[in-house]
């Protein structure tokens, strides 16, 4: 039996005004409605990130069954409250400008977390108005295990996967998709990005985790 793997994760972009709590796919048991899972495929949690530690919290805690925890950087604001929801929030910086500024970041280093080649989903709820930042990423250019990065260039939610494999060519197999809408209007949004053999399908949620704003596919697999 094959398993899809979800990462349930609670992050932000490196920018003013963002924010995250806990979001929900069909392994956690939460509310909000996803996309079915093909039937072939068991879901398995890799990690789950509710992100609402106390201020000043130091450790970024996984209640999910592989208690993968993460470390908060001292630029980053924990226990703020936005509209109901208690969260992170995130100083603005100029991007791919040095610098690097890792206290502005949550890091996390663990192998489980690695897309691999296989069926894997990250979903990330969040709230931003800025025009430019990464949510969240694992990985580099041809880092074995795989990476997975999803940012929002103007604004736009885009998601990239790449499976770590290098081919005769030199280059590992990749896919990429990008929203026709913009979502940094400061409201919560949810973003599922699944990779499966079929592609890479790419949802995104209004605040109340259930009604789908935009949901696209790109055919082809990573590899």
């Amino acid at each position: 039996m094959s398993h899809a793997r979800t990462l349930l994760v609670a992050t932000g972009a490196v920018a003013a005004t963002v924010a995250a709590v806990l979001t929900a796919a069909p392994a956690s048991g939460a509310t909000a409605k996803q996309p079915k899972t093909p039937a072939t495929a068991t879901p398995v949690t890799v990690a789950d990130w509710q992100m609402n530690e106390a201020k000043g919290a130091t450790v970024m805690v996984d209640s999910g069954p592989n208690k993968i925890n993460g470390v908060i950087g001292s630029g980053v604001k924990t226990g703020t409250v936005i509209q109901g929801a208690t969260s992170y929030q995130f100083p603005w910086t100029k991007p791919n400008t040095p610098p690097a500024m890792p206290q502005n970041l949550v890091t996390v280093d663990d192998s489980r977390l690695n897309p691999g080649t296989g069926d894997y989903a990250v979903v990330v709820r969040y709230r931003t108005t800025s025009s430019f930042g990464n949510l969240i990423q694992k990985g580099q250019n041809k880092t074995v295990g795989g990476y997975f990065k999803v940012e929002m260039p103007g604004g736009h939610v885009t998601c990239m996967y790449k499976d770590g494999v290098v081919g005769p060519n030199g280059k590992v197999g990749q896919r990429a998709i990008k929203t026709l809408g913009t979502y940094k209007d400061g409201q919560w949004h949810t973003l599922r990005c699944e990779r499966t053999a079929a592609g890479v399908t790419l949802t995104i949620y209004a605040a109340d985790g259930v009604t789908v704003q935009e949901k696209r596919f790109i055919k082809g697999p990573t590899g």
